[in-house]
């Protein structure tokens, strides 16, 4: 969620703990919404993951914008444990 926070998603709060909490709303709502599913806890933190229908789609949203505008890399199997450090 700093992520989202530092890309300018979460913006409309004045304190980090906000954000935090409507963060948590979104990834409660998208598991309601079966788009992620719990995945069980990794030095404490809360996990979670994409069903594999929804990442096959999301990839293939992705590789047809990815044909025009080049601005998305993906590469399948690579797990995230952190932030990127990527300059925009």
């Amino acid at each position: 969620m700093e992520y989202w926070f530092c890309e300018g998603l979460l913006n409309e709060f004045d304190r980090i703990s906000e954000a935090q909490m409507q963060g948590d709303n979104i990834i409660c709502s998208l598991i309601s919404a079966c788009l992620l599913e719990n995945d069980g806890e990794i030095d404490g933190e809360d996990c979670v993951k994409m069903h594999d229908e929804i990442r096959d789609i999301t990839l293939w949203i992705t590789r047809q914008f990815e044909a025009t505008e080049n601005n998305f890399f993906v590469k399948a199997g690579a797990q995230l444990f952190q932030e990127p450090d990527v300059k925009a």
